[in-house]
């Protein structure tokens, strides 16, 4: 039996096992590793440095770097944006997104969070606010 406590979520780690009897204890060879990867999750924090790009009167380009501890693949993005009366979210897989439809030279507040198998464990990133370009 095997009991490990304190491991990484998503992370590899390489044991060595022996068996242990009334006798005593096997001998360790370099063959006695084995490798195991702990289970995927959510993420444990959030994206970071959302920024704009650039910005017209009708859109506004966004970057942001994934979290620092995503424990499990990102499969997607979630963009979240508001105008105070209007609201709308955009996905993407990749950390950057083209946002459309926008009113000209209007505040938009902007949030973004990460999504592994396992959901994105309410970690979204800080509030961007933004204005969107002139006619």
């Amino acid at each position: 039996m095997l009991i490990s406590i304190g491991l990484e979520k998503y992370s590899s780690y390489k044991l060595r096992v022996a068996a242990s009897t009334a006798v005593g204890e096997s001998p360790l060879t370099d063959e006695d590793y084995i490798f195991v990867m702990t289970l995927e999750d959510e993420p444990d924090s959030p994206p970071r440095n959302l920024s704009v790009v650039k910005t017209t009167s009708s859109t506004a380009t966004l970057t942001w770097s994934p979290p620092e501890k995503p424990n499990g693949i990102i499969r997607q993005y979630k963009v979240s944006y508001t105008n105070g009366t209007y609201s709308n979210t955009v996905n993407s897989t990749s950390p950057s997104a083209t946002l459309r439809y926008l009113k000209p030279y209007t505040h938009y507040n902007v949030t973004v969070c990460a999504f592994t198998l396992h959901g994105h464990g309410n970690q979204i990133s800080d509030t961007l606010q933004m204005l969107s370009g002139e006619d």
